[in-house]
């Protein structure tokens, strides 16, 4: 890959198959990947590399939408769909890029927050889509969008790097092992996050989740328990913290001595349980409480 390689901890096959809808564009591209695992990154790339742009120009240009969760319904609904009317409206006024002759791109992150109404609607684009134009969507958990939608895009599915390769990648950038290490802990090996940890790089979305993980993983349970009403308040943010503690048990029952092994199933089992009951819309502050008092 080019400018934004660097950028880029991906398995060969991942780099294989975006460098092939690079050269052979589809209409619609669904990126699946955990949370950390840089699908952001990649769908910056692929509109960079489609649009024929600079890296820095990408937030500014006329010929890109970027669809986001809005307002406090915490998802992307059919008003905020509606914008691409107006998009593809517009005159696009510079000439075609020669190599693959797209001239617009639709960027859709967290895909899975598209309500029912706007999933319908950004159907209605994908089933005739506007020429020369390619919606690029990522998303953590494809089951939440219509079998009809997923039908209507090409899909890559991200692999996690290993650990070895994190650390072979961060080396160059920070040569310090015992710095990259503790990323790694921290992140629970989700790639985007280990390199921010291990770079500071503080905006990246989890950092304030992998501390928070951290902190309950590491204190007691009376510091555990006061930590419940403020997360009841803010599900997205407990689903982010939940995740990352499943992740760093997954990462513990890797590395873990045998006296060890069985606390991590216990954590991995326990967080596991209550993001299930919380899906399930169970009272939060129970539920939370429940979960502190058995970490």
């Amino acid at each position: 890959m080019d400018k934004l390689e660097p950028n880029l901890l991906l398995a060969s096959k991942t780099k294989q198959q975006i460098d092939d809808f690079i050269e052979h564009p589809y209409h619609g591209l669904l990126i699946i990947g955990a949370k950390g695992s840089g699908k952001t990154s990649i769908l910056d790339y692929l509109a960079t590399r489609l649009l024929n742009i600079e890296p820095n120009k990408l937030a500014s240009y006329p010929h890109l939408l970027r669809l986001t969760i809005e307002g406090p319904t915490n998802s992307i609904g059919i008003d905020t769909v509606h914008q691409l009317d107006r998009f593809f409206g517009r005159v696009v006024s510079q000439p075609k890029n020669q190599q693959n002759q797209i001239t617009r791109v639709v960027i859709i992150d967290d895909a899975e927050y598209l309500s029912l109404d706007a999933q319908n609607a950004l159907l209605k684009n994908l089933e005739e889509p506007p020429q020369d134009s390619v919606f690029l969507l990522s998303s953590t958990n494809s089951t939440k969008l219509l079998p009809t939608l997923l039908s209507r895009v090409r899909t890559i599915r991200l692999a996690n790097p290993t650990q070895d390769d994190i650390t072979s990648y961060l080396m160059p950038l920070v040569n310090n092992p015992k710095v990259i290490k503790q990323a790694i802990n921290m992140s629970g090996g989700v790639p985007g996050l280990a390199i921010a940890i291990a770079l500071n790089q503080n905006d990246h979305s989890l950092i304030k989740a992998s501390i928070t993980a951290k902190q309950i993983l590491s204190s007691d349970t009376y510091a555990k328990l006061l930590l419940v009403n403020s997360l009841a308040k803010d599900p997205k943010f407990v689903t982010e913290v939940l995740f990352l503690i499943q992740q760093m048990a997954r990462l513990g029952l890797e590395t873990a001595e045998a006296k060890q092994s069985t606390h991590w199933q216990k954590v991995l089992n326990t967080a596991y349980l209550t993001e299930q009951l919380l899906s399930q819309n169970s009272n939060p502050k129970l539920t939370l409480t429940n979960m502190m008092l058995h970490l």
